[in-house]
């Protein structure tokens, strides 16, 4: 992979960032580095990932390889990332509130974070170092990944609802949905509206084009112009449980670690850029319909969910929090949003079987464009693959209710 030379990154630059993770009498001098793509093209649409390999020295001679996460330089989609705050909304939840949490509770379900001497700009720990590894998000996930996963999910909701009990004001302000809101302009709610009317169609179309799914084409058609509406009520969060949602539950937003025998032992989440509060079962559902495989999908839903249930109640009890989430109150919930799941298919799902293969990886540069984005994924051979299977599950699911 080619070296790279972002105009910010240089030797003081990295001896700040380094002298915060050193005893602060030992100087640290820096010898060289590399900087690279973290992540190849048209992986992340929403800002820049560096991997920067450091050798330096203070009293012996180390290296570090470290993530450094900037804003896109320009274009459309900065401009949304801007107007949503998406980038301060990250930035807050590494400098205020994990702190908060990680000084409740031993578990640690993120990368460490270094000093960011750049505006809107965060450095974290290479997880690679570490034997973390991201997944084949085209081959999904087994039961043992998932498992590992909602245990690690299920310990931040948790821990979201003691920080809330503890530090109220930390999080009150963040009870919105970055996404699908209609605290907008009235220009973009209906930019917004039109372009989820045009996905629909677009979905229905392929859907009338696959064999057993013609029907699933003529309910998401007749669903379409009153979907924006119900997504909006959907995710708006309410009185009951909120947790501190992630709202972008992923393969590529999770790392795996493997012991010596390749077994999975741990999951830790990475990108908080529209993190917000809300129900706990948003970010189950967009994890399930985009990650889990299909086998894990048929036949250890219940299995799984009363793994997330059962790790969020021994959390709570664990910080001596007297909340806890009965089975019934789970399965409400999770009833209660589970139109969300079409929300998914139409949008994540696409993103998660992206034909690696097809070379137009240009950011969005307009709400069209954004439009393109998204639908051109149902072309997918991956996409068009486990889409008939899963319009399947999501009805048993309650999806289409």
């Amino acid at each position: 992979m080619e070296s790279l030379d972002p105009s910010w990154l240089n030797g003081d630059f990295l001896v700040k960032l380094l002298q915060s993770a050193e005893d602060a009498n030992k100087e640290v001098e820096v010898i060289k580095y590399r900087c690279q793509r973290a992540v190849p093209p048209g992986a992340n649409y929403l800002s820049q990932l560096y991997r920067v390999s450091v050798e330096y020295k203070t009293d012996n001679v180390k290296t570090v390889s470290l993530i450094i996460k900037t804003p896109l330089e320009s274009g459309f989609v900065r401009e949304v990332m801007e107007k949503i705050g998406c980038y301060k909304h990250e930035i807050k939840m590494y400098n205020e509130i994990l702190p908060k949490m990680y000084g409740l509770h031993s578990c640690r379900f993120t990368a460490k974070q270094f000093f960011c001497p750049l505006e809107n700009s965060l450095v974290l720990e290479d997880l690679r170092e570490s034997g973390y590894k991201m997944a084949d998000r085209l081959q999904q996930l087994d039961f043992a990944h998932c498992h590992h996963f909602l245990e690690s999910l299920a310990r931040l909701h948790a821990l979201s609802v003691v920080t809330q009990e503890r530090y109220p004001e930390l999080l009150e302000a963040f009870k919105k949905h970055p996404l699908l809101s209609k605290d907008v302009s009235e220009e973009i709610n209906r930019a917004n509206e039109e372009q989820t009317i045009d996905i629909m169609k677009k979905l229905a179309d392929v859907l009338e084009g696959l064999d057993g799914c013609e029907r699933y084409a003529g309910m998401i058609r007749k669903m379409s112009d009153t979907w924006w509406e119900k997504m909006i009520k959907i995710t708006t969060p309410g009185d009951g449980l909120l947790v501190l949602n992630h709202a972008d539950t992923w393969t590529n937003n999770i790392m795996f670690k493997y012991d010596d025998s390749g077994r999975v032992v741990d999951a830790k989440l990475i990108d908080f850029q529209v993190w917000h509060l809300n129900s706990f079962a948003l970010d189950i559902i967009l994890f399930w319909w985009t990650s889990a495989n299909e086998t894990v999908r048929e036949h250890h839903q219940s299995e799984l969910f009363e793994c997330y249930r059962r790790t969020f109640n021994t959390t709570l009890s664990e910080l001596q929090c007297s909340k806890c989430l009965s089975k019934e109150e789970f399965a409400l919930e999770i009833k209660s949003k589970a139109a969300y799941a079409i929300q998914v298919v139409q949008t994540m799902l696409g993103i998660a079987m992206a034909d690696p293969h097809v070379s137009d990886f240009a950011t969005p540069q307009s709400h069209d464009s954004l439009t393109h984005s998204l639908t051109k994924n149902f072309k997918s051979k991956y996409y068009i693959k486990v889409l008939p299977k899963i319009v399947v599950q999501i009805e048993e699911f309650g999806a289409f209710k």
